[in-house]
């Protein structure tokens, strides 16, 4: 080698050393803030199959292959860790699981619409693909601009039949502001002095002169903005004296509200049956810029805690939208950190989900150090990894994974069907119940519908609506369910996907030669583990006693692992 091309290298690399020292500092800095408030021993790193699940779950939305698990178990790189979730991260399974995410955290669950959910998933999950920033994509989602009807991001503002300016209000501060305003619509918090009447009516006010107008010549309609002519009006139901605010962001300056001469109101005046015009003073898109903007902490700092709560089942202030003086985050300097440095970094989700995965905070057991006192350990000390409950969708992928559905399950309704089974034929459209040529969760869960799903989209519904909460429940609590679990042990549709067929996992155990090699195949492709020495034992036991049936041994073997705590958990 030169001394030119030697020389060139090792500068290549002094360059590089900034940026690879500022990326473990703050993976260090978050262990450093988590461990000085800790209160008593940390848990170990959890094990490379954990970490393996946990990381898999996390950034893809489902667990990995027996292939892939036995790879990263064999691999002796020390750097395996990281490397693994910079694949996960730019793997197209990414993009899916941040839609689900975000589409469960903005939606909550609230179907139906103008806008088909299938345009907004592909709008999210192209927004994700392309590493927008968060702040650009929640700008967006405010200013709102074009019809609803074929403006994908018209999903979360303004997807019903008229603009709800109370709840978008709500909606708005509850999620990108940390603030729940249920009661100070009507007056100040009674109990948190940060959330005020006028921090409501202030977020209200930008919103107050928007609409759904339709266009009659151009036939769109459009979210439109009329003059405003004065601030807010509103009173409290414990006084009589009416007070009044214009724009304003809780914690900011009230923006002004210019006054024209009448007939100068607008840039682009209405026209009759035609465009409902464009006043020269807006401020839904004043909204959307002060909000998101980067002289905005508090919606960084929103942000920041939704998306650690997303790695480590618990906010740094929780709950996730009571952020306010009597609620304190359980580590404020780590809060205060993580917000600067994603605004320092414009907003990078891939980067801030990046930097919390590397900590060893994140990448801790979750089971407690002997001798710990459990009466002790609290789950915002994140001494040990929260457990979390698996998302429906998280559920549903999993167990489509691990059965090997998700290998011969046609991916859409549009492609080759399941073959019907005979019950089909009596399938009746009472009460919501199709036939063959349509799935109805409703009228399959109520036993109207014999046919199970016959493709991933309708599988991925009855999953949805047995694991997930009810629509405009947020989904950001520890829930285990008996539910949950009765559905994987008696739901025929997941017995149907454990019947052999082609390499799923029971035929794949089929082939295999002793109860050793069974047990090891079995527990690697349902938890991500090798078995324990006793879990073979029972496995042993378990095929000695049904020899007359051994495809039925394994599917049940199978069965149990899926309905376990275990499985629907991310430990």
């Amino acid at each position: 080698m030169s001394t030119r091309s030697s020389l060139l290298l090792r500068l290549a690399a002094l360059l590089l050393l900034p940026l690879t020292c500022a990326a473990a500092a703050l993976s260090s800095d978050i262990d450093r803030h988590i461990a000085q408030k800790a209160g008593g021993p940390l848990a170990p790193l959890a094990s490379d199959g954990e970490f393996l699940r946990r990381a898999w779950l996390d950034f893809t939305g489902t667990i990995p292959t027996p292939a892939e698990t036995r790879a990263f178990l064999a691999d002796k790189n020390p750097q395996k860790r990281a490397q693994l979730i910079d694949r996960l991260l730019a793997s197209p399974q990414f993009p899916q699981r941040m839609e689900d995410s975000i589409t469960v955290m903005l939606l909550e669950r609230r179907g139906g619409g103008k806008v088909p959910e299938a345009k907004w998933r592909e709008w999210l999950r192209a927004q994700f693909a392309a590493n927008r920033p968060w702040n650009a994509l929640v700008h967006d989602l405010i200013l709102l601009e074009g019809d609803p009807k074929v403006t994908p991001a018209a999903k979360f503002l303004a997807d019903a039949e008229k603009f709800d300016q109370e709840k978008a209000t709500h909606d708005i501060a509850r999620l990108f502001l940390g603030m729940n305003l249920g009661c100070a619509q009507c007056h100040d918090h009674p109990t948190v002095d940060d959330f005020t009447q006028s921090s409501f009516y202030g977020i209200y006010a930008f919103l107050a002169q928007s609409s759904l107008k339709e266009d009659k010549v151009a036939k769109v309609t459009l979210l439109a903005e009329g003059v405003a002519t004065n601030r807010v009006e509103f009173k409290s139901v414990f006084r009589k004296t009416n007070e009044l605010t214009g724009p304003r962001l809780p914690g900011g300056k009230e923006i002004p509200v210019p006054t024209f001469p009448k007939g100068e109101e607008y840039e682009v005046m209405p026209a009759k049956n035609g465009n409902p015009g464009v006043p020269k003073f807006r401020s839904r898109p004043l909204l959307a810029k002060e909000l998101a903007s980067e002289a905005n902490e508090r919606f960084a700092q929103t942000s920041v805690n939704r998306f650690w709560f997303q790695l480590m089942g618990r906010g740094l202030v929780h709950p996730l939208d009571m952020m306010h003086k009597e609620n304190p985050p359980s580590h404020p300097e780590l809060l205060d950190q993580l917000t600067r440095e994603f605004i320092a970094h414009k907003f990078d989700v891939k980067w801030l989900l990046r930097e919390i995965a590397l900590s060893e905070t994140y990448q801790r057991a979750s089971r407690a150090p002997k001798g710990t006192d459990l009466a002790q350990l609290k789950p915002e000390s994140y001494r040990i990894a929260n457990l979390k409950s698996l998302s429906a969708e998280q559920v549903a992928r999993a167990t489509m994974l691990a059965t090997g559905a998700a290998d011969w399950l046609p991916k859409t309704p549009g492609e080759t069907p399941a073959p019907a089974t005979p019950a089909a034929a009596d399938d009746t459209e009472e009460d919501g119940a199709k036939t063959t040529k349509g799935f109805n969760v409703k009228a399959y869960l109520n036993g109207k519908l014999k046919q199970p799903p016959g493709n991933a989209v309708d599988a991925l519904a009855l999953f949805v609506a047995t694991f997930a909460n009810p629509p405009g429940e947020p989904e950001v609590e520890f829930a285990p369910s008996m539910s949950h679990s009765l559905f994987l042990m008696n739901e025929r549709l997941v017995l149907d996907w454990l019947k052999p067929r082609d390499n799923n996992l029971t035929a794949r155990l089929a082939k295999l030669k002793t109860p050793t090699a069974i047990a090891d195949e079995l527990y690697l492709t349902v938890l991500t583990r090798p078995p324990e020495l006793a879990e073979i034992t029972e496995v042993e036991s378990y095929l000695a006693r049904h020899t007359s049936r051994p495809e039925a041994a394994l599917s049940e073997l199978a069965w149990a692992l899926l309905a376990a705590a275990e499985f629907r958990l991310n430990h």
